[in-house]
């Protein structure tokens, strides 16, 4: 066999499942929504502006209305230059910090416009309620026209997967197709085998771009990702360099544990990876008790009329305190009190011992998992309805704000339920405010706990936070309730 024939071979393809073409016309389809978004957040902002003149009486020219819905204009641009059109490879935490710094920063230049050039004659309260608008409005359209693309096999761009025979490029490819959002779809996932002593990287580099031109894909694909740890540093340039697509991702062997708050480095040519611990640091932390405390009074607030409504049907069904205080651990293994609206029956602990002594499957259901799907102490009625809309927990915005809970954390649970958990996972998790809800109550993948807990604890940021109390509020919304 020729040296070209034993490359080709030492190449193993695996069949991806087929993906729609990149479509040009995306980035430019994103550009058109936001600047939609944002006409509509002036809009209303006009709204607001004309039904607050009673209180603060202002006129309102159509020059200055015409003059504030072109200069919004300047956010988009701001969007562009940060990446985000289309923005494949970003997650959706990173859109939200970026798109939120784009808002922030061109209405900061447009107020400082009218204030300079304009000489006031731009309303400052339009324009600040703009931004409030459009810092809603924008990610809402850019979500759902994401949503949309993705339903449609629309969204993202095909990607070459470039992985080992020791480690797996489907395990890479596996990992992307889970987060479709992402934009980065495998339409080829290459294992090569790197151990061949005669081979360089460029070598490598040739047999697998000879293999995406006699499979018809190389001109399909503008993007490669490389999982090639085993190659060393210096083949892996090597490899890197003769690749001919304008974007290389480059995957860290085995992965770190943070991947939010990283700066990459240039230490004398060499990559380092500048790793931020943001919940060691005292600002952040004081940062989100303030957003905490300030949220859970609004919250309170509002949901006091809620609250008694739930309160007398839980009384008409169950008479009793409408209240349910559970023990639970909290930051640095305090035990405080838990507050719930009861959806249970008062004797619930001795029903429970009697269902499961006496039907084997709920007692092997409730091992595994601490819980059950149909659990015979909850009331009938108003119980399943408070948990599956998560209304019961509306009373933990007390908890908040007596400083034993945050909105965003990893949930608190009792001693039973971590004590199937070790030592040391145990620990990690009690180093943080426990929350109301969290990553692993707003994540499909249940069943992984230790791994989403984890990784809020090392990633925690501002952005995450909003991106988890987001997906709260739709999970909610539709009715999956929360863990």
């Amino acid at each position: 066999m020729s040296a070209h024939a034993a490359a080709v071979a030492a190449a193993s393809p695996r069949a991806a499942a087929p993906v729609a073409e990149a479509r040009a016309w995306v980035p430019a389809l994103l550009f058109g929504a936001d600047v939609a978004a944002l006409e509509v957040s002036v809009l209303l902002a006009r709204l607001a502006r004309e039904a607050a003149s009673p209180w603060y009486p202002v006129s309102i020219t159509p020059s200055q209305y015409s003059g504030i819905a072109l200069g919004i204009l300047i956010m988009p641009l701001a969007c562009w230059a940060s990446g985000l059109y289309p923005g494949y490879g970003l997650s959706t935490v990173e859109r939200l910090r970026r798109r939120t710094k784009a808002v922030f920063f061109s209405f900061a230049g447009l107020i400082a416009w009218g204030y300079l050039a304009q000489h006031e004659e731009w309303s400052r309260g339009i324009l600040l309620a703009a931004m409030l608008f459009a810092s809603l409005l924008a990610p809402l359209v850019e979500r759902l026209l994401i949503r949309r693309l993705l339903q449609a096999r629309l969204w993202g761009s095909p990607v070459a997967v470039f992985g080992s025979v020791k480690h797996g490029a489907a395990r890479v490819a596996a990992q992307l197709r889970r987060h479709p959002s992402l934009g980065l779809n495998p339409v080829s996932v290459l294992d090569l085998e790197c151990d061949a002593p005669a081979w360089s990287g460029r070598t490598l580099s040739m047999v697998a771009q000879l293999h995406l031109r006699e499979t018809g894909m190389a001109e399909r694909i503008q993007t490669a990702v490389v999982a090639l740890p085993e190659l060393g540093p210096v083949m892996q340039r090597e490899f890197v360099e003769a690749l001919p697509f304008r974007y290389v991702v480059l995957m860290t062997p085995g992965g770190y544990p943070q991947s939010h708050s990283i700066t990459a480095l240039d230490l004398g040519g060499d990559l380092g990876l500048a790793l931020t611990r943001n919940l060691l640091i005292p600002w952040n932390r004081s940062i989100k008790r303030v957003i905490d405390v300030v949220l859970s009074i609004l919250l309170l607030a509002l949901a006091v009329p809620l609250l008694a409504a739930c309160v007398v049907w839980i009384k008409r069904v169950s008479p009793g305190n409408a209240f349910y205080v559970q023990p639970r651990i909290g930051y640095r293994r305090r035990v405080f009190g838990m507050w719930k609206l009861r959806t249970m029956y008062p004797d619930a602990e001795q029903l429970l011992e009697t269902c499961l002594a006496e039907d084997p499957a709920l007692a092997r259901e409730w091992r595994e998992h601490c819980k059950l799907r149909r659990d015979p102490r909850v009331l009938p009625g108003i119980g399943r309805f408070l948990r599956r809309t998560s209304l019961d927990e509306l009373p933990q915005l007390w908890n908040v704000l007596r400083g034993e809970m945050s909105l965003v954390g990893p949930r608190p649970f009792p001693a039973y339920h971590l004590a199937h958990y070790d030592e040391e996972f145990r620990r990690f998790r009690e180093c943080v405010t426990p929350g109301m809800t969290g990553l692993w109550q707003v994540s499909s993948r249940a069943g992984e706990l230790e791994e989403l807990d984890s990784y809020y604890i090392r990633n925690w940021s501002l952005w995450l936070d909003i991106d988890i109390a987001v997906r709260t509020v739709r999970a909610v919304w539709c009715g999956r309730g929360a863990c």
